[in-house]
């Protein structure tokens, strides 16, 4: 059993930038950034 607190829904992308970036949430969207360590 998990608890799952209630996310309010905000800003949703466009059907297209959604589809893109895998999420319909602005707020979701966390992209992989290259150049972490050296």
């Amino acid at each position: 059993m998990a608890y799952v607190p209630w996310q309010c829904w905000q800003q949703v992308y466009p059907m297209d930038t959604a589809l893109s970036v895998g999420t319909i949430f602005p707020d979701l969207n966390k992209p992989f950034i290259m150049g972490g360590c050296q």
